[in-house]
């Protein structure tokens, strides 16, 4: 009885332990960022469209210290955006992050779907 219970407890501990030592941005810190691409999709395309389906096409270091990570995406909007008649864009709208290794943690250096500051200069 006591075994059957140990078990999964000890997996759990393992399984905790062992994602908690991966030293990469976490996946909150990618859930934040695309957070900021939907608010610029609907601030600039307007409040029907969303930004869907992110998935990340290729992620890693990109120096040997491995102080920073770099994440390409693409990621779907909801319907399709047209401009007189054509279809501007739907489908597999590419983008990228860079993380910079802080004291602190990990920190977002750069967000290409992050325009808020461009659209506050446009307001």
């Amino acid at each position: 009885m006591l075994k059957r219970v140990m078990m999964p407890v000890l997996l759990l501990a393992v399984m905790v332990l062992l994602t908690g030592c991966k030293d990469v941005p976490s996946g909150s810190q990618y859930d934040e960022q695309y957070d900021k691409v939907r608010t610029s999709v609907k601030d600039l395309l307007g409040q029907e469209y969303e930004a869907v389906n992110f998935r990340v096409t290729k992620e890693g270091y990109t120096t040997d210290d491995k102080k920073n990570w770099e994440v390409d995406f693409m990621f779907d909007l909801n319907k399709p955006y047209t401009l007189l008649g054509a279809t501007i864009a739907d489908k597999e709208i590419p983008g990228s992050m860079k993380f910079e290794k802080q004291e602190s943690g990990w920190v977002c250096t750069s967000n290409s779907g992050d325009l808020s500051g461009i659209l506050k200069l446009l307001k």
